[in-house]
């Protein structure tokens, strides 16, 4: 049976690992998976992008890389920001702890989306 003292311990060993793990929280939290939609679009496949925030905060602000992006599906710009090399969130989009954020786009071949930059934003709850 846990005390209360073992239990108070625990906590306070775990609430300064986690903060000190958030305010790490870096790109590469932000994992990016793509997979074939099965829909063909103007004869190209379509690709789902799946941001994957593995991070214990919410991220925003994220931008990709974009050099040499190409779709022939209209992207909303609601959803994701095509600024010549760049491409971000659109304001005030964020990407939930241990969640993803999903857009699609249509061409011959995957793009290679790369994460350039991000904010942690671990007082969210406050």
């Amino acid at each position: 049976m846990v005390t209360i003292v073992q239990f108070l311990c625990l906590v306070f060993v775990l609430i300064p690992i986690s903060v000190l793990h958030a305010n790490k929280c870096s790109t590469s939290d932000i994992t990016v998976t793509q997979n074939k939609s099965g829909t063909v679009v103007k004869t190209k496949p379509e690709f789902d992008v799946t941001l994957f925030n593995a991070c214990p905060c919410p991220v925003v602000n994220v931008k990709l890389a974009c050099n040499g992006f190409k779709t022939v599906e209209k992207i909303d710009p609601q959803v994701l920001v095509v600024n010549g090399n760049q491409c971000h969130l659109p304001q005030g989009s964020l990407i939930a702890p241990f969640s993803g954020y999903v857009f699609s786009y249509s061409w011959d071949s995957e793009f290679e989306f790369k994460v350039v930059s991000s904010e942690t934003r671990c007082d969210w709850r406050k």
